[in-house]
């Protein structure tokens, strides 16, 4: 995704040279499309990863304790090192193509800016259409939607604890 962003936009921040209604509108198309993507691999990647580690998780404790002189299957805290490798990889899958986003987000909504045919008469009325726009784009999330990104980052780490702590058997 984030080869094809770097593909899709590589001329932003924008040109000089404006570009026609029409390729704006492709352009805000397929940033939606990609931003919607994105979200969906961040989700259905947390959603996969933390289930295979609780799957484990559960898995090591129907076993029980090993045998005398048989190896461990899952040793306790190979669950927790699982899910910080598994949440670092997913933070640097996401981080970076994310950060992109934004940036090809940022440059599109002041291209609509600039093109807008509409002459705003007063400040307030361009602040709310640029805040509109902005909020239209995806750019302006919620403390809602920025608390579930970052936990669909933390789900591996948050299904090794949970394992370790279900996963006690007294």
């Amino acid at each position: 995704m984030h080869a094809e962003l770097l593909g899709q936009f590589p001329r932003f921040p924008p040109r000089q040279e404006e570009a026609g209604a029409e390729r704006l509108s492709e352009d805000l198309g397929r940033y939606q499309q990609l931003r919607s993507q994105l979200e969906r691999f961040l989700g259905f990647a947390a959603a996969d990863i933390g289930l295979s580690i609780l799957t484990f998780g559960a898995l090591s404790s129907m076993l029980g304790e090993p045998a005398a002189g048989e190896p461990e299957f899952l040793p306790e805290g190979s669950l927790m090192l699982f899910g910080v490798y598994f949440t670092w990889l997913l933070a640097i899958i996401y981080l970076p193509i994310r950060k992109r986003l934004n940036d090809v987000g940022n440059a599109l909504a002041e291209e609509v800016l600039q093109q807008s045919v509409v002459k705003r008469a007063t400040w307030k009325q361009w602040l709310d259409e640029r805040q509109a726009l902005r909020t239209w784009l995806g750019l302006q999330g919620s403390a809602l939607q920025d608390l579930q990104q970052g936990l669909f980052v933390l789900a591996p780490l948050l299904a090794g604890i949970s394992s370790l702590a279900f996963g006690v058997s007294g």
